[in-house]
């Protein structure tokens, strides 16, 4: 079995929690709940940008995303999300730019146009495939590779509880 299938496998739980989570579906109802969503990766992927270095530069190339950071309120869930990144960068990278490659035509449906660019990768499938290969050639501790994104998933779903908490106490 490569390990990117065992990485699907072992993390497909948390993965679940977070596609699930009340907040992913007021994004699509709700504008403030989708600003949240494009900036909490803007953030998470300006973080992880500054220390991610791949073995295969063009394929950092090709997932680079050129970010302004976002003006917005980092609460301490957010704050831990950042130092996750910051961390483990690859473990994050598969993650945001990942989701963003596999989801980014859906997510043009509830998000401001001026994101559409943020969303949108040259050859998507060819391009997850070119990153699931590369973490296949790389990663040495498969264990710890996988604990990581496990954990940066449970701090995702911390960010949208407090996001979703905010947003129905309309203390936002």
């Amino acid at each position: 079995m490569k390990f990117t299938e065992r990485l699907y496998l072992e993390t497909k739980e948390s993965h679940k929690q977070v596609d699930k989570h009340i907040f992913v579906s007021l994004i699509r109802k709700n504008d403030i709940s989708a600003k949240l969503y494009i900036d909490l990766n803007k953030l998470c992927i300006y973080e992880l940008q500054k220390y991610l270095k791949l073995e295969n530069l063009e394929l950092q190339q090709n997932l680079y995303r050129k970010i302004e950071q976002p003006d917005t309120f980092i609460n301490e869930s957010l704050n831990e999300l950042l130092l996750l990144c910051k961390q483990f960068p690859l473990e994050a990278e598969y993650m945001f730019k990942g989701g963003l490659i596999m989801g980014g035509n859906l997510l043009k449906k509830y998000v401001n146009i001026e994101d559409h660019d943020f969303l949108t990768f040259k050859n998507p499938k060819q391009l997850f495939n070119e990153l699931k290969d590369y973490l296949d050639q790389y990663v040495q501790d498969h264990d710890l590779f996988i604990k990581n994104v496990n954990n940066i998933y449970k701090q995702i779903k911390k960010c949208f509880d407090k996001f979703t908490e905010n947003i129905f106490d309309k203390d936002f």
